[in-house]
């Protein structure tokens, strides 16, 4: 576990944290109810939801001579309402032919706002048809804000573009963060090998065109960064005698913008990034 301070610096202040002589101990739990309200091939749902994390790290409160005043554990509540209506996807398909959600967020350090900033976010995503039938479109967009005047930012919605690693804590010390993504998918090649059953069964290809932006500001300043690029993946009908689609596959960004040199600085990104793709969709 560790035991966290605010300490002043040239300029500002800093965070500094000290590891305690105690294990780390923590627990999280999430709840929420998905209304199904779905019907006539529509898929539609509202999904309150409510989360809570809680562990041993401490914050410790000083005053002005450097004395001890108490503590607080580090917890933090996050709520969310989110709605969505949508075409079921063909198995042929990669996304619903149109579909619409949104979702409304908060999280907060409870007994700890003057320290820690508390975070609102609004998530808006669509689909659309792509130029053949096999083909989807999918747009998002992300507004993140820290409305408390607090001494630190923590950013819980990662507002970063993909092929960035650690730029999403970066961007938290921002009071407005946005971001928007694109993604183009096209399935291809309908292979259908068995060759390697029962570990794996080849259903098709999968290439996916993907861009994203981000734009980020405080009262003085403004900044942004983008990324664009693809993933490559081999879309399985089960793997090791699970019988789940899975996919596998690479992804490639090359990243830019006006705060990437800032960036690079701080992360080690580079322009380009290649990652793995693995996810089973159970």
């Amino acid at each position: 576990a560790y035991a966290y301070r605010r300490k002043a610096t040239q300029g500002g202040m800093s965070m500094q944290a000290q590891q305690a002589r105690l294990p780390y101990l923590g627990a999280y739990i999430k709840t929420y109810i998905p209304f199904n309200l779905s019907s006539g091939g529509w898929s539609r749902g509202v999904i309150p939801q409510l989360s809570i994390s809680a562990g041993n790290d401490v914050y410790g409160f000083y005053n002005t001579d450097k004395k001890f005043i108490g503590q607080n554990y580090m917890s933090r509540l996050s709520m969310s309402l989110r709605a969505y209506t949508m075409l079921r996807t063909p198995g042929s398909c990669v996304y619903p032919k149109w579909g619409i959600g949104a979702e409304l967020g908060w999280s907060m350090r409870p007994s700890m706002t003057d320290v820690f900033t508390s975070n609102a976010h609004a998530f808006v995503y669509a689909y659309v048809p792509g130029i053949l039938p096999e083909h989807g479109i999918r747009l998002s967009g992300v507004f993140a804000g820290s409305p408390s005047g607090a001494i630190f930012a923590q950013e819980t919605v990662n507002t970063a573009p993909r092929g960035f690693t650690g730029a999403a804590a970066i961007l938290g010390a921002y009071p407005s963060r946005n971001k928007f993504t694109f993604d183009y998918a096209m399935p291809f090649a309908s292979i259908e090998w068995s060759g390697l059953s029962p570990v794996a069964y080849v259903r098709n290809l999968e290439l996916d065109l993907h861009g994203d932006y981000s734009f980020f500001s405080t009262a003085a300043s403004a900044g942004n960064l983008f990324s664009v690029g693809a993933d490559f993946c081999v879309k399985l009908g089960n793997i090791l005698w699970l019988p789940f689609d899975t996919k596998l596959g690479v992804s490639y960004n090359y990243n830019g913008g006006s705060a990437f040199e800032k960036v690079v600085e701080r992360t080690g990104d580079g322009h380009h990034s290649v990652g793995v793709v693995f996810s089973i969709a159970m």
